[in-house]
């Protein structure tokens, strides 16, 4: 992937829409979303855009974590990412890591099933 800011918007809209397609109950990594849209050599480019995040709210950066299953960062704050995780998707959280993790963690083909039907609705939008 170029640097080009049109190619970050692009992965940017990929990596949002995405997230908003997890099932409740499911989690990801920073690097398998990175590996499913463009590289996992990119993950530091997706904690990017959880910190940038402007809407939370609607975009729930919050079920992003580490590979390892402990939680990362939260903008507004690792007790409200433990609210959030155990209130709307019924995750569990031990000593700042996910239990149950590898049960958690969408799949990468699930990541890729979501990504191709965005895809496939982008396309259909097109002209």
């Amino acid at each position: 992937m170029k640097e080009a800011s049109t190619d970050i918007e692009k992965f940017r809209y990929f990596v949002y829409s995405i997230l908003k397609e997890l099932p409740v109950g499911k989690i990801t990594t920073y690097g398998d979303l990175a590996k499913i849209v463009a590289g996992v050599q990119y993950s530091r480019l997706v904690g990017r855009f959880m910190r940038e995040n402007r809407h939370p709210d609607i975009i729930p950066c919050y079920k992003v974590v580490k590979s390892d299953g402990t939680l990362g960062g939260y903008g507004l704050g690792l007790e409200k990412k433990i609210e959030l995780l155990t209130k709307k998707d019924g995750i569990q959280v031990r000593n700042g890591k996910i239990v149950n993790f590898k049960g958690v963690r969408i799949s990468l083909e699930e990541l890729q099933k979501i990504l191709q039907k965005i895809k496939d609705k982008k396309n259909d939008l097109s002209y």
